[in-house]
């Protein structure tokens, strides 16, 4: 949600909403698509049920949401100090 708002989006979307942002945009990069909707189950099930999710589901979700952050902002900002030296 926080992402897609810095890169766009509207607020007060439902959480779906902001996974198809990112997607549609193009912000989770193509081929994302089965690994970003990982993600939004992750969020909705969060949200809805109290239940303790395993170390590996929560290391894959961390693995991901790392992904969507390297793209977005790690990587375009080693571009963007490069071109300034």
């Amino acid at each position: 949600m926080h992402i897609a708002t810095d890169l766009g989006a509207r607020d007060n979307l439902r959480f779906i909403e902001y996974v198809d942002y990112l997607n549609e945009h193009h912000y989770a990069g193509v081929r994302s698509e089965q690994w970003v909707d990982q993600i939004r189950q992750f969020g909705n099930q969060a949200n809805h049920e109290i239940r303790i999710n395993t170390k590996e589901e929560a290391q894959r979700i961390i693995k991901f949401c790392e992904m969507i952050l390297k793209l977005n902002y790690e990587y375009p900002s080693i571009a963007s100090d490069e071109n300034n030296n």
